[in-house]
């Protein structure tokens, strides 16, 4: 959202488009059911569980990002005694928000394991947090996406305990997506035309376009050069399927983070 602003992308298709930082997508949505947001950028996960509630979603693009190598990892103190998902029993492992994507990949790196997933203990924290409480002590295991999981990699005290990619359901999941109130949406065909144009586009911009990535990393979340040249991108797709976001519905009913699978088709409705 940020370089596509900062490169004219939206303003282009007739778009003036200012950005609201958030505390991730369950924060968001009822910025949206208030009207506070006309869209939303975030987190799969939360925006489907608020359909599921039966809050009226759309999405406005398809494009997204996906779950890929270097971008979402589980982290432990370098000294630490967790070596695998078999030593998680009776640990607190640290998530920004409940039942949300980090969430999901513990149960799954621990059932993989045979380890039942309720024997560990789930916390709140934000991901800027997170660091400064393993260092503490007061967690054992943080889940650091980017931009914090390139600074935890570099960090000497910690170590890699597994990178989502290496969680087999978790490889490849639709992770970012956008979306609006139905009604705004409705009531607002051609915005909606325009946003997913520009999305798209922006999406490809900084898929060929890394440097930009560092760059704008160094300016508003404050990187050095080295952290951002250490950083890897994430990948992201104009046209995500379908298929995949269903792939993260039916991995949420499974853990019950849904009740029942979610109606895909009249959330894609404006934009398939």
């Amino acid at each position: 959202m940020h370089i596509g602003i900062q490169q004219g992308i939206y303003k282009d298709e007739g778009l003036d488009v200012s950005e609201e930082l958030s505390a991730g997508g369950a924060a968001m949505v009822p910025a949206l059911v208030s009207g506070d947001l006309d869209v939303a950028a975030g987190n799969w996960v939360p925006f489907l569980q608020a359909v599921a509630q039966g809050i009226q979603l759309r999405a406005v693009s398809k494009a997204g990002s996906y779950v890929t190598k270097g971008i979402h990892g589980l982290f432990v103190l370098k000294d630490s005694d967790i070596q695998s998902a078999k030593d998680l029993t009776g640990k607190t492992l640290a998530v920004n928000t409940l039942g949300n994507m980090g969430e999901l990949a513990y149960d799954e790196y621990m059932a993989d394991a045979n380890v039942d997933p309720t024997s560990a203990n789930i916390t709140e924290l934000g991901f800027g947090d997170m660091a400064a409480a393993l260092e503490q002590g007061n967690i054992d295991v943080a889940w650091q996406p980017g931009p914090f999981y390139d600074t935890a990699l570099h960090n000497p005290k910690f170590r890699l305990l597994v990178d989502f990619t290496d969680i087999p359901a978790m490889k490849n999941l639709p992770n970012v997506g956008f979306v609006s109130m139905a009604d705004w949406a409705e009531q607002n065909p051609n915005t909606v035309k325009a946003l997913s144009t520009s999305i798209s586009k922006a999406s490809d911009y900084v898929n060929q376009n890394p440097d930009a990535v560092r760059k704008m990393n160094m300016e508003i979340s404050h990187f050095t050069q080295e952290q951002a040249d250490n950083m890897t991108i994430e990948e992201h797709d104009p046209d995500v399927p379908q298929a995949d976001v269903q792939r993260l519905v039916d991995l949420m009913v499974k853990w019950k983070l849904l009740d029942k699978p979610v109606d895909l088709n009249q959330i894609f409705s404006l934009v398939s």
